[in-house]
């Protein structure tokens, strides 16, 4: 696989972390400099690190050169989490500073575990026996990322609501990639219950959105910062149910600009 946005093969310091972050994880890069400056750089580590396993597969074509990759980050964070591994540092800038935030924030080593394993079952092309199978994928992905945000952010909300943005924006996301994902033999994340998009990530996405602003009210302005990425997720669907499936993944649903400003606009409000 090649895509145009997987250019670099290695990240070599804080301003290569941000520009990885801002081409593969924008939603997430965007929402973190519009929250507290202290912890802006935690944020975009974070999506950085979400962003250089979901290029993995565009870096190498090779099956077996993409899972050593992937052990490669579970072997590091390992080695640097234990009781035992004290100022242990891997050489890998973006590896030092993701433990160096799971450290300084207390991050469950076994929530960033989740998110290699979900990045990996993207080499996998066999379709998933269950539904489930789906939405624990998104959960380890996604909402694991939704809620790392929200612990650097002091968040405390009930576990159910991470599963729910993940359902909502990992969807959208699947929804979007789905033509494109199937059109190169990778895993599209259907199963053999939902054979197709809509029935898979649409609609599940839609009915997520919907529980997640049903709790809104009981959040505070730190939870609704941490989920701030979710305000992309309704433009994202429209467009992908006027618009003809694109089988390129350089072209997306909604435009950077559009992304900003969704996200901008939904800030301004306190909205999600």
């Amino acid at each position: 696989m090649s895509d145009s946005r997987a250019s670099q093969s290695t990240v070599s310091g804080p301003d290569e972390i941000r520009q990885l972050a801002c081409t593969f994880q924008y939603d997430r890069y965007v929402a973190a400099l519009l929250l507290p400056r202290q912890h802006r750089e935690a944020l975009i580590v974070l999506a950085a690190f979400a962003a250089e396993l979901q290029r993995i597969p565009f870096i190498v074509s090779e099956p077996m050169m993409a899972a050593i990759r992937f052990q490669w980050w579970r072997d590091q964070l390992l080695a640097t989490s234990g009781p035992s591994a004290g100022e242990q540092r891997s050489g890998h800038q973006l590896c030092d500073a993701l433990v160096a935030v799971a450290r300084n924030y207390n991050l469950p080593f076994g929530l960033l575990q989740g998110i290699i394993d979900a990045a990996e079952t993207e080499n996998d092309p066999t379709p998933f026996a269950e539904a489930a199978e789906t939405q624990q994928i998104l959960v380890k992905f996604d909402g694991a990322l939704f809620e790392l945000a929200g612990r650097v952010l002091g968040v405390d909300v009930p576990r159910g609501v991470w599963s729910e943005a993940a359902t909502a924006y990992g969807g959208a996301r699947l929804a979007a990639e789905y033509a494109w994902r199937k059109s190169i033999g990778a895993q599209t994340y259907t199963s053999r219950q939902c054979a197709d998009e809509n029935d898979a990530f649409v609609k599940p996405a839609r009915e997520a959105m919907v529980a997640v602003r049903a709790r809104r009210v009981e959040m505070g302005k730190a939870a609704k910062g941490a989920l701030l990425p979710l305000a992309t997720v309704e433009p994202v669907l429209r467009r992908v149910a006027t618009q003809s499936q694109q089988t390129d993944a350089t072209k997306r649903p909604l435009s950077d600009f559009a992304r900003a400003r969704t996200i901008l606009w939904a800030h301004w409000r306190g909205l999600i």
